[in-house]
């Protein structure tokens, strides 16, 4: 999580939620096609490590764009629905009965989202502000 934390104060939340929820598709639709435990085990690690760097992502940017007074509760919807998430997931299990046709099903939300954050997602305005301000504009005008 550490190293989505610092790519999205370099790159901007935008490119790096992209990369990160760009990582859990690749991983996740890497799953349904190997038979090696080893590549499944590496699979499950970095789609878990890019799935953390999503989630921290979506939480700032949750948060950056909510009035003061409801941060503290859009940040812990976006946890419930998390949680609501995992418990479907459950469900959704006993549905599938083939481990391949499960993975399957569970590659295409992310893959969704993905397409969705191209044309939905905004660039956070912290950072917008950051990087007009270090390259000497700010909203107001020069910085003196």
């Amino acid at each position: 999580v550490w190293i989505f934390g610092r790519l999205s104060d370099t790159l901007g939340r935008y490119l790096t939620l992209l990369i990160s929820l760009g990582l859990c598709v690749v991983q996740a639709w890497i799953i349904p096609f190997f038979n090696n435990m080893n590549v499944y085990l590496a699979c499950r690690f970095f789609d878990g490590a890019s799935f953390g760097g999503y989630f921290l992502i979506a939480y700032v940017l949750n948060v950056e764009y909510a009035p003061p007074k409801y941060r503290s509760m859009l940040g812990s919807l976006n946890k419930f629905f998390a949680s609501v998430g995992s418990a479907l997931i459950a469900m959704l299990g006993f549905a599938f009965k083939d481990f391949r046709a499960f993975a399957i099903a569970l590659a295409i939300p992310p893959t969704i989202m993905w397409i969705l954050s191209f044309l939905f997602f905004p660039e956070s305005a912290r950072y917008a502000t950051l990087m007009k301000t270090v390259m000497g504009q700010t909203h107001y005008g020069k910085m003196y």
